[in-house]
């Protein structure tokens, strides 16, 4: 599924990606590719800065942002209405900028992660200061807030400064409407919610073949 992705890349282009391992192996995938010295990537984190710079591709800053002809990004759950959760890695605030202004979206994804409702913990990214109030008001809403920490247990730090709760709903009924009430909260940042414009999925099936999602569909 990757390399062929990739290989959808045109020559010249300027193009936003995502975080995380995906995102990591479609890199390698485009720097195999004809095209990859010519085009040039904005990356989400400097984790995929530094695959991107390793992989020998050109990168630009965020003064691109606005010239953004693609995003390529993947993601942690795809429900029936093509709604995402994303911030696994805790880049969904820079994510979401890459995703808003690209003219097109791809995600990928291999087919476990599409399921008929969003039903995993949603990363919230929130500022610090915030946290206990924040923690709260999710509650009370219904989540369980976890704070996301590390291998040695100390906060996860985003790039941003900021951390992230991990709050289980259960099942999002109206994903849409769950992340504008969380965004209402005083010191969230960003939710894991995203419903994307001009967007394509690709999934990757257990057989290793390949079928594709967009705006309006069903699976």
């Amino acid at each position: 599924m990757i390399k062929l992705v990739a290989s959808t890349v045109q020559r010249g282009s300027i193009i936003g990606l995502g975080s995380g391992s995906t995102v990591a192996a479609f890199i390698k995938a485009l720097s195999e590719t004809e095209s990859s010295k010519s085009i040039t990537v904005v990356p989400s984190s400097m984790q995929i800065e530094a695959v991107a710079l390793e992989a020998g591709l050109r990168v630009g800053g965020p003064h691109l942002i606005k010239e953004l002809e693609w995003v390529f990004d993947g993601a942690d759950q795809v429900d029936k209405s093509l709604n995402l959760i994303k911030g696994g890695g805790g880049a969904m605030f820079r994510e979401r900028i890459l995703l808003s202004a690209a003219k097109k979206c791809v995600i990928m994804v291999d087919e476990n992660k599409v399921v008929e409702r969003l039903n995993r913990p949603l990363p919230v990214e929130v500022s610090p200061f915030a946290r206990w109030y924040v923690k709260d008001r999710l509650e009370a809403m219904g989540g369980r807030a976890v704070i996301r920490v590390d291998k040695k247990g100390y906060p996860t730090i985003t790039e941003n400064g900021n951390i992230v709760f991990d709050v289980d709903f259960g099942e999002i009924e109206e994903p849409r409407g769950l992340h504008y009430k969380i965004k209402d909260i005083a010191g969230v940042v960003d939710t894991g919610i995203f419903t994307l414009p001009s967007l394509r999925i690709y999934v990757a099936r257990l057989d290793g073949s390949v079928y594709t999602l967009d705006q309006g569909s069903l699976y």
